[in-house]
């Protein structure tokens, strides 16, 4: 290395030191405004229910533990494929997969969604089995309430979801930060129950984001207080965890198959310009635009980020306001063949449309820290 490249090199590092000395301080103080959104993917979750031995590796695909730079969320997705036969190659796309089970395999939407949360209740389940920890009897019992039973009171009923050994619960600390709003693009209610957990009283709303959903009558199905409530006011006693793609309790609701992203997708854009029945409730795209947004638990090629990505740039005007996206490191993954390349393409991918800062580590290693700097920082 030459004395100029040196010279590039530790001014760098300086640079990095200095922003990294006023980031904490800075995230600390809109944490005590209430003015940090958290976005989560089901990552996060499925870290704590399918993780059995906490060594990383899924438990569905416990054999291949040389690790091939696949997520849980594609594993599992690998494994549907093969129950249903999906025919075609790259079996890790959950999208992919989900259309092919609406299309050849189920006569309905519903239908079809309702089988993926039953294939998923019944991957839970053969996993418990595996778990010394998780009683047979209540294995057997929940198999026999598993079409009556949601995939989150099963999983609840089993112990999960655990933390992995040796990291603190991240939604035990993302409730304790007491924050007035959370976003999930996850099916589950486990947020709400770790929120609960921590003495508040969440808001669950759901995202009804097809018109065939927001025209169900409320008497049919729908918890009303599910249903967009465009006066309610979300404080940290009373926060709200909206689910984004839909919950389980509503299967037609779930943003699952390529479809569904491309639909909901069209949707929202379509209804952008609606004061008076939009898909989003105003108070949340008002939250959305003046806090920092923390997307935690998402992987760059997914459906669920490409789309969740596209409905922030879609609604969100350029601002100075500073995001955070979670990426695992680059140099950790098989599929890179240049690390330095992939950080650059992330960088300019993050930053230039809604001025997002990109943070590298696991979710669970993030949280950590960010709960550390906030507890020191309220002291």
């Amino acid at each position: 290395m030459s004395r100029l490249e040196a010279m590039i090199a530790r001014n760098r590092e300086l640079e990095q030191q200095k922003e990294q000395a006023t980031f904490w301080p800075e995230l600390c103080r809109r944490i005590d405004a209430g003015q940090v959104i958290p976005i989560i993917g089901t990552a996060v979750f499925y870290e704590q229910l399918f993780d059995m031995d906490g060594d990383g590796v899924v438990g569905i695909s416990r054999a291949a533990k040389s690790g091939n730079g696949l997520s849980l969320e594609e594993q599992l997705a690998g494994a549907w494929a093969r129950g249903i036969g999906f025919p075609f190659s790259g079996r890790h796309c959950l999208a992919d997969i989900a259309l092919y089970n609406r299309v050849v395999k189920c006569h309905d939407d519903q239908e079809a969604k309702v089988r993926y949360l039953n294939w998923l209740k019944n991957a839970l389940l053969a996993l418990a089995e595996e778990d010394p920890e998780v009683d047979a009897a209540v294995i057997a019992e929940q198999r026999q309430e598993i079409e009556r039973s949601s995939f989150a009171d099963i999983a609840v009923e089993l112990g999960y979801p655990r933390p992995v050994q040796g990291q603190a619960d991240p939604l035990a600390q993302l409730a304790r930060l007491n924050l007035p709003i959370y976003v999930t693009t996850s099916y589950f209610d486990f947020l709400e129950r770790a929120i609960l957990a921590n003495g508040r009283t969440p808001r669950t709303q759901v995202c009804f984001w097809s018109r065939r959903n927001r025209s169900v009558e409320p008497t049919r199905y729908v918890d009303e207080s599910h249903r967009t409530d465009h006066d309610f006011q979300p404080t940290a006693e009373n926060p709200l965890v909206y689910h984004l793609f839909g919950l389980e309790t509503y299967p037609e609701s779930l943003v699952l198959t390529q479809d569904d992203h491309l639909d909901f997708l069209a949707d929202l854009t379509q209804n952008g310009a609606n004061q008076t029945n939009p898909v989003l409730p105003l108070y949340l795209q008002r939250a959305l635009t003046q806090s920092s947004l923390l997307l935690l638990g998402y992987h760059l090629h997914s459906w669920d980020f490409r789309i969740l990505f596209r409905v922030l740039i879609n609604l969100l005007p350029p601002r100075q306001v500073f995001n955070l996206a979670i990426q695992l490191n680059p140099e950790t993954q098989q599929w890179v063949t240049s690390a330095d390349d992939i950080k650059t393409y992330l960088k300019g991918y993050f930053e230039k449309p809604l001025n997002f800062t990109v943070e590298y580590g696991t979710t669970a290693d993030f949280v950590a820290k960010l709960w550390e700097a906030w507890d020191q920082w309220r002291r």
